[in-house]
């Protein structure tokens, strides 16, 4: 037994040596101008193999072969560039490398250019071009390109929306692994949107991208369990699954979890913590959060209450997108918090918001024009308003 250990040991021992070799053997091609060396040691360095992660010596790496002219290295570069991976983020530069790689036929770069042009990132917006870039990618068997395709039916950009379409893009990327597409799949089928409604599909799907760890997936099966949907409700479940998210950096679940402490749903009911997650999602641009932290210093939960603070937290939210910010700014406005009261400047906000879907928002429109307290009585609109309100609860299941 002695003799079995001591012999393994000497083959860990033995297998370092030759990768300390081999790393060493790599940097010295590397540092000579080996463009293919410069780029493997670059993506050691991304990837954290034998070597600790490290993005800006991965970036100035991957530049080096890019330099060369290694058309990989021109992908990695404008991916980095992207997502402001071991540089400062400048979509320009991302989309001026990943170009110069989509030209050059490398499959990744031709989907990021085409998702690039569709969304308007770093390039002036251009649908036609951002699906002809897809279908290329996509026609090489890119499963990001066909999770995107569906993307795009699926929110009409450009083209019809078609939930069919989008449903059949989404198995093919589904198909060969790609988390998102298996995540996007699960949608459709739990909503019966594209396919009829099957819910033993909608989970096989869900669980397969759940099993890649992928943070949207975990967030979005959290969501499940939480609320019940196609599974019963499960609290400790769904804070599980927001952890495993929230440590991959995860905004909204980071988010949840905080919304969860709020409620005392699985762990105990603490406002200080739910403050400090509700802290570290909105420092990652998580609107939601945002909100949060404007509900928290409104009610004094985990804070000190401050209207004033709660008030630009609100506009915060607001201006990222989160519509229930218009809302709670109007309420302030409604009530005086904070601010001078102001009738006129909260029915502004409510009217918004009710615009834009919040149900809160409706309600209230319904109530005032319905009673004609503090606005002229208007029985047409508080009937229209109470329309949008069961319109919503029925989408709403």
């Amino acid at each position: 037994m002695r003799y079995f250990l001591l012999a393994f040991l000497l083959g860990l021992y033995s297998c370092s040596i030759i990768q300390d070799r081999s790393f060493s053997a790599l940097q010295l091609k590397a540092s000579d101008g080996d463009r293919q060396a410069q780029y493997d040691l670059g993506y050691r360095y991304r990837k954290g193999i034998g070597v600790q992660q490290d993005d800006e010596k991965a970036f100035y790496w991957f530049s080096k072969s890019a330099d060369q002219g290694l058309i990989d290295g021109f992908h990695y570069v404008g991916w980095m560039y992207s997502n402001g991976k071991g540089v400062e983020l400048d979509h320009r530069k991302g989309f001026y490398w990943e170009l110069k790689g989509a030209e050059k036929g490398q499959v990744k770069s031709e989907a990021n250019v085409g998702n690039m042009y569709m969304r308007g990132n770093g390039v002036n917006k251009n649908y036609t071009l951002g699906m002809e870039w897809l279908h290329k990618s996509a026609a090489k068997n890119n499963a990001h390109a066909q999770n995107s395709i569906g993307i795009v039916y699926r929110e009409g950009l450009g083209v019809k929306q078609d939930d069919e379409q989008a449903f059949q893009w989404y198995l093919k990327a589904a198909k060969q692994g790609e988390p998102a597409a298996q995540s996007n799949i699960a949608s459709l089928y739990m909503n019966g949107e594209g396919a009829e409604k099957n819910i033993k599909k909608a989970l096989y799907w869900k669980k397969k991208c759940v099993d890649q760890n992928f943070p949207i997936c975990l967030y979005e099966y959290a969501l499940w369990h939480r609320n019940g949907i196609g599974v019963e409700k499960n609290h400790k479940t769904a804070f599980e699954l927001f952890s495993k998210a929230a440590e991959q950096g995860h905004a909204p679940s980071v988010n949840y979890i905080g919304v969860m402490y709020d409620n005392g749903q699985f762990v105990s009911l603490d406002y200080d913590k739910a403050m400090a997650w509700f802290l570290k999602a909105a420092t990652k641009g998580d609107k939601h959060a945002q909100n949060n932290i404007g509900l928290m210093y409104r009610s004094g939960r985990g804070v000190k209450k401050d209207y004033q603070k709660a008030l630009d937290w609100f506009k915060k939210a607001q201006k990222n997108g989160d519509i229930s910010a218009n809302t709670n700014i109007g309420v302030l406005y409604f009530e005086g918090l904070g601010v001078v009261k102001n009738y006129d400047e909260a029915i502004k906000w409510f009217i918004k918001a009710a615009e834009l879907g919040d149900i809160k928002a409706q309600m209230l429109l319904v109530k005032l024009y319905r009673e004609g307290k503090v606005i002229p009585q208007d029985t047409e609109k508080s009937i229209y308003w109470f329309k949008k309100v069961m319109k919503g609860k029925v989408l709403r299941g």
